[in-house]
């Protein structure tokens, strides 16, 4: 997997999740404790996020890391 398709897949999977919690992105971004345009831009590729930014929003989310790179996400179930 190269590093746009690992991008494309990590933020379609985290836009599905806020899809499905109801949450926008300035509910993630203040989960995350950072503005809004900043967690816009990693998810739009605009900088590369670290690992740890990446952990963060799976914890955020109550994912797994690895569900946030998986080609055929999970629905939320509960």
């Amino acid at each position: 997997m190269d590093n746009s398709t690992a991008m494309t897949l990590f933020s379609d999977n985290v836009k599905n999740r806020l899809s499905e919690y109801g949450w926008s992105h300035q509910d993630l971004a203040d989960a995350l404790g950072m503005e809004r345009t900043h967690l816009s831009r990693a998810l739009r590729g605009g900088n590369s996020p670290r690992l740890v930014f990446v952990e963060n929003v799976a914890n955020a989310l109550d994912v797994e890391v690895r569900d946030l790179f998986d080609p055929r996400p999970q629905k939320v179930t509960g």
